[in-house]
C-alpha cells in the first residue's frame, strides 16, 4: 500500500475539518492515533480545534435564536441579528479553513523535509529516543563482541 504524502494529508484534515464534524473527527482521530509524523499530528490538532470553535459559534448563535425570537418573541431587527451573524460565522469558517489549507500546501511545496534523510516518515520524539537508545546498546553489544 502506498503512503500518501504529508502534504495531501494535511490539506485533507482541514477539508475534513470544514465539510463535517465526524469525518474530522474520525480523519483527525486516525492521523493522531497512528501517524508518527509531527507535522500531521500538528494538522489534525490544529483542524480539531477549529471545527470545536465554529461549533460553538454556531451554538451560540441558535442559543441566540432561541432565547430572543422563540422565547421572548422578538422580531425584525433580532431575526436580522441572527441572519448576518450564521453568515458571517460560515464565511469566517471558509474563510479560515482555506488559509490553513493553503498555507499547508505552501508549506509542503517549499520543500522542507518533515521525513528521515532514508525517506521515512519522521518518529515521534519518544519513538526517535527509544530508536536511539537501542541503536546504541546495540553498538555496545557488537563493540564487545568484537573484543
Amino acid at each position: 500500500m502506498k503512503r500518501i504524502s504529508n502534504t495531501l494529508v494535511r490539506v485533507l484534515m482541514y477539508v475534513f475539518g470544514y465539510a463535517n464534524i465526524i469525518a474530522a473527527v474520525v480523519g483527525c482521530g486516525y492521523v493522531l492515533l497512528k501517524d508518527e509524523d509531527e507535522g500531521n499530528c500538528t494538522a489534525a490538532k490544529r483542524s480539531l480545534i477549529l471545527v470545536a470553535l465554529f461549533v460553538a459559534l454556531k451554538a451560540l448563535n441558535e442559543l441566540y435564536y432561541y432565547i430572543a425570537i422563540r422565547l421572548i418573541g422578538a422580531s425584525g431587527a433580532a431575526l436580522d441579528v441572527y441572519s448576518v451573524f450564521g453568515t458571517l460565522i460560515t464565511l469566517a469558517q471558509i474563510i479560515t479553513f482555506a488559509v490553513f489549507a493553503i498555507l499547508a500546501i505552501v508549506e509542503g511545496s517549499k520543500g522542507r523535509v518533515t521525513g528521515s534523510s532514508d525517506g521515512q516518515p519522521s518518529k515521534k520524539p519518544e519513538k526517535a529516543e527509544k530508536a536511539k537508545k537501542d541503536e546504541t546498546v546495540d553498538a555496545d553489544e557488537t563493540a564487545e563482541e568484537k573484543e
